[in-house]
């Protein structure tokens, strides 16, 4: 009798225990690989929020007025809420029309859910620049200007678009990051 050799029995087993530890990895593997994506969501949200949340800050600082032409305004375009801000272009620390210019941010929800940016106002929307496809909620950003502070509310949807048809923004496969803000405006000119 051979006692080196390997019965038929001894390699099912050993090959059960083989495809067990095999599982155990995979479904670590793919568990591991569903928390980075959805990790990654989540960033790219954040982010989204932060940069619109310091993109309307550097303007707010930039913002010029007195008290019979507020250098911040609500505004709507289209029906859309939006923010506009007199911008001293000329740094002279008043309002003079031109050189300097209005800007504004106004919220577009759908179909498009983004945020947008008019360089050049003026009161009338011209050309603009989607500084984020992913807004969302934002009319309830609730601008308010009370006080010399704007308070505001931004909030991103991984996938704003299609919300309504799968996962709700909110939900663990679309994630919704909100940043919440309290900026004082600068101080009015008196010139």
């Amino acid at each position: 009798m051979n006692d080196k050799a390997v019965t038929l029995i001894e390699l099912l087993i050993s090959l059960v225990i083989l495809g067990l530890v095999m599982v155990g990895f995979s479904s670590l593997d793919l568990f591991s690989s569903r928390q980075v994506v959805a990790a990654n969501k989540i960033l790219k949200t954040q982010n989204d929020a932060a940069y619109i949340t310091e993109f309307i800050v550097k303007e707010t600082m930039k913002a010029v007025g007195d008290f019979a032409s507020p250098p911040v305004r609500m505004i709507s375009v289209g029906g859309e809420t939006g923010i506009a801000f007199k911008i001293d272009v000329n740094e002279n620390g008043r309002w003079d029309s031109p050189p300097d210019k209005e800007v504004a941010f106004v919220y577009r929800g759908a179909p498009d859910y983004e945020m947008r940016y008019y360089s050049d106002f003026s009161g009338v929307p011209g050309s603009y620049a989607a500084i984020s496809r992913n807004a969302y909620m934002v009319p309830q950003f609730g601008p308010v200007i009370t006080d010399d502070y704007l308070t505001m509310e931004i909030a991103t949807c991984w996938d704003p678009q299609n919300a309504k048809t799968s996962d709700a923004c909110g939900s663990p496969n679309n994630p919704v990051s909100r940043v919440r803000s309290r900026i004082l405006i600068p101080a009015a000119s008196v010139h």
